[in-house]
C-alpha cells in the first residue's frame, strides 16, 4: 500500500510542477523574468535568458546559459536532459526529443512500448548557436558551437561546429567563419 501511495504524491508532485511550469506561467500573462523564475524554483538551471510564453518543458534535466531566448511555443523533452550554451536562439516551434524507443524486427516488437524498449539520451547545444524556427533535434545529439540549423530541418547526427545545417535529415551545407 505504501509503495502505491507514493507513486501517488510523486504523480502529483509531478503534476504541479508541470502546472507551474507549463500552465499559467507559461502563458504571456506573465512577464519573462517571473517565468524564469518559477522554471528556477521547479529545478530548471538556467543563466540569464529569455523564455517566451507557451513554451512546454518536460521533466528532467535541462541547463541553459546567458544570453539563450527560446521562442514561442518550443517543446523541450528534457527526459535525457538538455543543455544549451550561452547565446543560442532557438526559433518558434523547436522541438527537441530526448527520448525514442527500440525499432524491433516484427510488427509486435515495433509497436510494442515498455520501459525496456526506451532509448534515453541528452541533446546537447553549444555557443552561439541557431535553431531555425519548426526545426527537430532527435536524442543525443550535439550541435557545435557557432552551428545554424535551418528552418524545418530534422537533426539525427551530430553537427560539429561552425556549420549551416539543412534538410530532413539535416546535412551540412557549408562552413560558416568562426
Amino acid at each position: 500500500m505504501t509503495t502505491i501511495m507514493s507513486k501517488i504524491v510523486r504523480e502529483l508532485r509531478w503534476s504541479l510542477r508541470d502546472l507551474f511550469k507549463n500552465g499559467l506561467f507559461a502563458s504571456a500573462l506573465f512577464p519573462a523574468p517571473i517565468r524564469r523564475h518559477v522554471l528556477r524554483l521547479a529545478g530548471v538551471k538556467s543563466g540569464k535568458c529569455h523564455i517566451y510564453p507557451r513554451v512546454f518543458i518536460g521533466s528532467g534535466p535541462l541547463v541553459i546559459g546567458d544570453g539563450v531566448a527560446i521562442n514561442r511555443e518550443c517543446f523541450l523533452d528534457a527526459t535525457g536532459g538538455i543543455w544549451i550554451g550561452d547565446n543560442s536562439r532557438l526559433g518558434p516551434r523547436v522541438t527537441v526529443i530526448t527520448v525514442s524507443h527500440t525499432v524491433g524486427g516484427t510488427e509486435a516488437t515495433r509497436t510494442r512500448r515498455t520501459k525496456e524498449d526506451e532509448v534515453i539520451s541528452g541533446v546537447r547545444i553549444g555557443d552561439n548557436v541557431w535553431i531555425g524556427a519548426g526545426s527537430t533535434l532527435l536524442p543525443g545529439v550535439s550541435i557545435g558551437n557557432g552551428s545554424v540549423v535551418a528552418a524545418g530541418s530534422v537533426v539525427n547526427r551530430d553537427c560539429p561546429p561552425n556549420g549551416l545545417y539543412a534538410g530532413v535529415p539535416a546535412k551540412r551545407i557549408r562552413d560558416l567563419p568562426e
